[in-house]
Parts: C-alpha cells; sequence; structure tokens
C-alpha cells in the first residue's frame, strides 16, 4: 500500500473520500456502542468533510444535521444547535425542496419551544444561576465553509424574554404549517399543531407564578 502512494497509485481525491466514509462508519459504530459523544464528533466530522467536498446527496446531508442538532439540543447546547439548523436552510436552495425546508422550521420551533420550556421552569422555581449561558451558548462544531456566524443564545430571565421565544417558535410552526396542510399531511400538520399548544403551556406555567 505504502509503494503504491509513494508511487502515485491512489489519488488524493479518492484518499480523501475513504476516509469521510471511515469518520461515517465509526459514527455509526460508536452509536451501536452507545458512545454518543464520540458518535456525535463523528457525524459531525463526516458532515463538515462532505460539505467542504460537495459530495453529498442534499436531503441525506439536511437529515443528518437535524439529527446531530437533536443530540446537541437534548444536552442544552442549544447555540450549537441551532447552529446546524441554520446551516441545514442554508444547504436547501431558494425556492426548492420547500417540504424538506419546513421540516427544518420544525425543528428550529421544537428547539427555541425546548429553549422556552427549560427557561421558564428555571424562572418558575427561582432557579436562576449565573453561568448557565455559557452551556446553551456553548460552540463545539464550526462549519467554516459557511457564511453563517455562530448564534448567540441566553436563557430567559422573565417573562418577556419568554414571550419573545414564543413568538419566535411560533413563526416557524406558521411557516411549516403554510406547506404541511391538513389536507394532505395529516400526521405533519397535527405533529406541529401539538408543538404549538407546547408553546403556550410553556408561557401558562410563569402567567399563574406571576
Amino acid at each position: 500500500m505504502f509503494k503504491c502512494l509513494y508511487e502515485g497509485g491512489h489519488d488524493h481525491e479518492q484518499i480523501e473520500d475513504t476516509y469521510t466514509l471511515t469518520l461515517f462508519y465509526l459514527a455509526q459504530a460508536y452509536t451501536k456502542l452507545g458512545l454518543k459523544d464520540k458518535a456525535a464528533e463523528s457525524c459531525g466530522r463526516t458532515l463538515q468533510r462532505q460539505h467542504t467536498t460537495g459530495k453529498y446527496d442534499l436531503k441525506e446531508f439536511v437529515t443528518n444535521l437535524i439529527g446531530l442538532a437533536e443530540y446537541y439540543q437534548g444536552n442544552k447546547f442549544f447555540a450549537q444547535a441551532q447552529y446546524l439548523l441554520m446551516l441545514a436552510l442554508k444547504a436547501i436552495p431558494e425556492g426548492k425542496k420547500i417540504k424538506l425546508r419546513a421540516t427544518v422550521q420544525i425543528s428550529i420551533g421544537n428547539l427555541i419551544a425546548e429553549l422556552l420550556d427549560f427557561g421558564s421552569a428555571r424562572i418558575h422555581h427561582g432557579d436562576i444561576h449565573e453561568g448557565d449561558d455559557s452551556v446553551v451558548s456553548k460552540q463545539i462544531l464550526l462549519f467554516n465553509e459557511f457564511d453563517q456566524a455562530f448564534p448567540q443564545v441566553k436563557l430567559p430571565q422573565n417573562i418577556e424574554d419568554c414571550k419573545s421565544l414564543f413568538r419566535q417558535a411560533n413563526t416557524q410552526f406558521k411557516k411549516a404549517l403554510e406547506v404541511f396542510v391538513l389536507d394532505g399531511y395529516v400526521t405533519e400538520h397535527i405533529e406541529v399543531l401539538f408543538s404549538q399548544s407546547r408553546l403556550y403551556r410553556s408561557l401558562e406555567l410563569l402567567e399563574k407564578s406571576s
């Protein structure tokens, strides 16, 4: 093998593609072993390399960005999750793949809704600590080729902050509902309506305690 490399028997592009594929397999292997942090790292590096080379299926690429965002969201790294979802939106050509774009918008809405849930519960219980923003705003993974700034995410400190998050999430859900209409997309439509009701419950918790 080393002789072939030395003599130019393997081209650089093929080696790079093989390395990307190896990272993909590592992500799957780590997932099977329950090593979620390592799986997320390998998945992120795979997506970075795919985007750099431009060798990816758009739907699969966006779906994997959503999945990785959900992992970081589950660990309260909301800024990192939002960044990945913003990249997913940016990867979709304007006016194309409207259902895929709506799916990303639902994920963004759910992310903001969870941030609202988390923040409103803290406010309700008086459990607000300095330094908590360092967790939700943590930067782990960047795609340098994308012209996309890393978002600044802060936990809500009062009911007005929560209302702002409510409006942001609801805007994303409304956009998705324009695509996933009841006549034709019953399952998706109902799921979005359920997510919207979750927003109202979060605000109701604060209004009852104020």
